[in-house]
């Protein structure tokens, strides 16, 4: 799907999420409850990217969310970003 463009709200003051213009399949993905700052999630229940910034301690109930990715860089930016941003995700560039 990437690149994609993503309308994301900050509901809980740890991650930006948004919904994917599709679903994922999740199938043979080890589900995670304790997301970890920096990392990119997919919440197959309701079909949402999830990007978290911070760690405020709490778990995801079941299904648990799909780690897709990390974060390079910019976790610091992203949270203080408001409440509503549009993000444009693209693939990562290879290393030399």
């Amino acid at each position: 799907m990437l690149p994609l463009t993503v309308p994301l709200r900050d509901v809980w003051g740890q991650a930006k999420s948004g919904p994917l213009p599709e679903p994922l399949d999740p199938a043979g993905e080890t589900p995670i409850h304790d997301p970890a700052p920096g990392e990119i999630y997919y919440w197959p229940s309701t079909g949402v990217i999830a990007l978290y910034y911070d760690d405020l301690g709490q778990t995801v109930p079941a299904p648990g969310l799909i780690r897709l990715g990390r974060l390079d860089s910019g976790a610091g930016v992203l949270a203080g970003a408001g409440r509503r941003l549009t993000l444009r995700i693209v693939p990562a560039e290879p290393p030399p």
